[in-house]
């Protein structure tokens, strides 16, 4: 977009809240900020008390509705009316569920309109990986395999409180020191020795959490068709085609691409994607 339709756009100009505790501004700002001409407030806060990926807070709620929490965290404790702010989940995909994925939300709040804009990026390219081992073994094949130490870990005991876990190692001695001390803190001498999956931590999420910013920035950037409110995109798909084999009607087939608004009830239908469904998706070719 050019400066001049950048001039243009209701967010040009305006302050837009990031709440973060894992060092995300330089990850997000600049996208948000030559995509839509804003600027990037940050707001450090605490957002652990949302879930760990350790596990020693649990996440109550799904990414995509803790990323909304997330958002209004900071526009309530700066008196803003934007806010943005990013979560991730990392374990078994779930096209593929024998592969690890990281799926990065992105969302957005504005309280003056009333929306919420969340974007989704879905890669595999993640480094992650877990160990259990004791104080002496030779893991020296998972520490190359999850690029160690340019991406962190994290020790805790195998049979003890996630609490104690050591987070953030970044170097030979501080680890063998970490699987030593909390060994003993395990029933079983063992620990676990993980991934420190945290933004700042993860070079290789940090990739991805840039692509979901960016998919939230063009998003916003569209405007409504309809009532002109930044956020025009995909909502939905429209579903139902017939087999090219046997004809019968394949419910689940997406036929095309749905578009909408974040506030107003105007939508429109996108490009045909297929024009009849593959007979490996038909329950009468393949019953």
């Amino acid at each position: 977009m050019n400066s001049t339709h950048l001039e243009q756009h209701p967010y040009a100009g305006r302050a837009v809240v990031l709440t973060t505790k894992h060092q995300k501004l330089e990850l997000i700002a600049p996208i948000l900020e030559s995509e839509l001409g804003v600027s990037v407030v940050l707001h450090e806060a605490d957002t652990d008390l949302l879930g760990t990926f350790v596990g020693d807070v649990e996440r109550l709620n799904p990414a995509r509705q803790t990323v909304i929490e997330k958002a209004r965290l900071g526009t309530a404790a700066l008196g803003q009316s934007l806010g943005i702010a990013s979560e991730g989940t990392i374990g078994p995909d779930p096209s593929l569920p024998f592969a690890r994925s990281d799926i990065e939300y992105v969302g957005f709040v504005d309280l003056d309109l009333g929306i919420e804009v969340v974007e989704s990026y879905r890669s595999m390219d993640i480094v992650a990986g877990e160990i259990i081992t004791e104080p002496g073994a030779d893991i020296t094949e998972i520490l190359n395999r999850v690029d160690f130490p340019n991406h962190k870990l994290i020790v805790a005991p195998h049979r003890g409180e996630r609490s104690t876990a050591i987070k953030g190692i970044g170097d030979i001695a501080e680890l063998n020191s970490s699987i030593a001390s909390l060994s003993a803190k395990s029933s079983d001498g063992k620990v676990i020795v993980q991934s420190d999956l945290r933004a700042h931590n993860s070079p290789s999420r940090q990739a991805n959490i840039r692509q979901a910013a960016l998919a939230l920035a063009r998003r916003l950037r569209a405007l409504c068709p309809e009532c002109k409110t930044p956020g025009w995109g995909l909502v939905g798909y429209e579903k139902g085609l017939d087999c090219s084999s046997c004809g019968e009607l394949v419910e689940h087939a997406v036929r095309a691409e749905i578009f909408g608004c974040a506030k107003c009830s105007h939508k429109e239908i996108g490009k045909p994607i297929s024009l009849e469904a593959d007979p490996s998706i038909c329950n009468g070719c393949n019953p």
